[in-house]
């Protein structure tokens, strides 16, 4: 009897756990996208060259300004971050987390209320024209900008003002502010004094120098501190040309 084929016996083989690989930079691809008209370049990074399409993130879309387009007037009244505060008053206008003025009086006002004062001159100033011309003259008429007023300002006046640099001086009593203000008469060339507290100005009592200090004119104020947190108050419509009334 002849032995058949020997047939072999199954090994089993152990399950080897496939090890991760270490982290490695893998390669990045990049591609371009056009969103609001502006060109962004986008970067995918993927495993190796498998057939999976890579998982593109779509960019966030971007609200954007365009710059080309926007007038003078829009740059300085508009708000370009919507925290309500206008461009030209903001310190940060394109920061929406930094919302309000850092200052008490508002260029914005000052400038409109150049521009309403330049605009009243408009139909009288025409008027005016026309009338020569009724008469047979050449003319020729015009209303400055608010440009050309702001620098007619700067150069008949800036000089004039004697108050760009201020010195506080607050003291606990008016005795005390008597004191300092011989200090002062000792120590500066004073061109200017008033004193409020001998002749108080519908309720405003302080004392006040114009003084020269390397070549510049400065204004001293001394005051007591309980007069100090009582100005505090119409501090500011004064600076707005508001106050009409008394301080009491």
């Amino acid at each position: 009897m002849g032995m058949g084929r020997r047939r072999s016996k199954k090994i089993k083989m152990p399950k080897i756990k496939r090890q991760r690989s270490p982290n490695v930079r893998h390669r990045v691809r990049q591609h371009k996208r056009k969103i609001n008209g502006r060109t962004i370049t986008v970067k995918t990074h993927f495993r190796g060259e498998g057939t999976k399409k890579p998982n593109i993130r779509r960019p966030r879309r971007i609200e954007t300004i365009n710059r080309s387009r926007i007038t003078n007037r829009q740059f300085l009244y508009g708000d370009f971050d919507k925290d309500k505060t206008k461009n030209i008053d903001d310190i940060r206008p394109y920061n929406p987390k930094e919302k309000g003025s850092k200052e008490e009086i508002l260029l914005s006002d000052e400038l409109k209320n150049i521009e309403t004062h330049r605009e009243s001159f408009e139909g009288t100033t025409e008027e005016m024209a026309k009338d020569f011309e009724k008469k047979g003259y050449d003319v020729k008429h015009r209303v400055k900008t608010p440009y050309s007023i702001v620098n007619k300002l700067r150069r008949n006046y800036l000089d004039n003002l004697q108050d760009i640099g201020g010195v506080l001086i607050l003291v606990d009593t008016k005795d005390q502010a008597k004191k300092a203000a011989k200090y002062v008469e000792s120590k500066y060339n004073i061109i200017d004094k008033d004193d409020y507290y001998k002749h108080p100005k519908q309720g405003y009592e302080a004392i006040h120098f114009n003084a020269i200090f390397k070549d510049n004119i400065h204004e001293i104020q001394i005051k007591t501190k309980a007069d100090y947190k009582k100005h505090l108050k119409w501090h500011l419509a004064y600076k707005k040309g508001e106050f009409k009334g008394s301080t009491n």
